[in-house]
């Protein structure tokens, strides 16, 4: 079992189509399943639910489950819990 905890502040903005990711990272383990996590930020509105962080095989990635421009310097936190495997 692993749990990846990540917080990161995005340089600039950016644009992502739903369920569309951005890599964070690569990890040392394979995620047996996909895992999401509720992934909240400094935006305000109706859709934070909606902003996850999601892995699967050996990637992090950002993942909005809507269409979203993600303005500049927004940071973002959250955690996710799955079982691992061996790379």
């Amino acid at each position: 079992m692993a749990t990846v905890y990540c917080r990161w502040v995005n340089k600039g903005q950016f644009w992502l189509n739903a369920w569309d990711s951005t890599i964070l990272a690569s990890m040392d383990v394979r995620a047996v399943m996909e895992g999401f996590g509720v992934f909240v930020d400094s935006q305000q509105g109706s859709q934070m639910q909606n902003r996850l962080l999601y892995v699967v095989g050996s990637s992090v990635y950002f993942r909005p489950a809507y269409e979203a421009t993600i303005p500049a310097n927004t940071w973002h936190v959250g955690n996710v819990s799955f079982p691992v495997t061996t790379v």
